[in-house]
């Protein structure tokens, strides 16, 4: 909607930023909670404390490991492009070039850290180093199917919610329902109001 609506390039970046963190946090924390209710289950009875300090451990290594492995990933290949001129060989360029977008994924999935955070970070790097070691054609082509993935994957993802719907059975709980959406509001006011804040200051 707002490429649509051609906005300002920062204002996009910084709600497409906010929108795309908020979901890599909530998977963060959703996995180490659901750590500790699995522990809880199998009788590990340990205390709140520290409990609360391995919950605070876990986060810190998720917010540090994954940004520094995505960064240290595209600086590699950045490196790589560099001194290696692939220009003549458009397809072996394309392939090393898209593929260095997924990879961060996989060695951050393997090393059970976030990888949403690790390519989000991946492809903020590229875009400022590895895209000017690259051909005009091969970046053109890239974008063209990096958006073509975006638009298919948005695609899926409504259609999975919108089928989702049907499926549902139960009880809704109502209560639990009204707190996640009021907690999401004041989540959402916490993080844009202060970032848009700081960006006027910019200006």
């Amino acid at each position: 909607v707002l490429q649509a609506k051609k906005v300002d390039p920062h204002l996009f970046s910084l709600v497409f930023g906010e929108s795309a963190l908020n979901d890599a946090v909530a998977i963060v924390l959703f996995k180490t909670l659901s750590t500790f209710l699995v522990m809880d289950a199998f009788g590990d009875k340990s205390s709140l404390g520290v409990a609360t300090l391995k919950f605070i451990a876990h986060l810190l290594v998720q917010a540090t490991c994954s940004p520094l492995l995505g960064m240290f990933y595209a600086f590699c290949i950045a490196l790589a492009l560099k001194a290696v001129d692939l220009r003549g060989h458009e397809m072996l360029e394309m392939s090393l070039y898209v593929m260095a977008m997924y990879v961060p994924y996989m060695l951050a999935d393997a090393l059970e850290l976030s990888g949403m955070i690790s390519i989000f970070f991946t492809g903020i790097f590229a875009r400022r180093y590895m895209a000017p070691n690259v051909s005009e054609a091969t970046r053109q082509h890239a974008e063209m199917l990096f958006k073509l993935f975006a638009f298919l994957a948005e695609t899926c993802i409504f259609l999975e919610l919108g089928l989702s719907v049907f499926g549902l059975s139960g009880k809704y709980q109502w209560k639990f329902i009204g707190w996640a959406l009021l907690a999401a509001l004041l989540g959402r006011a916490a993080s844009i109001y202060p970032l848009a804040a700081i960006y006027n200051l910019s200006l």
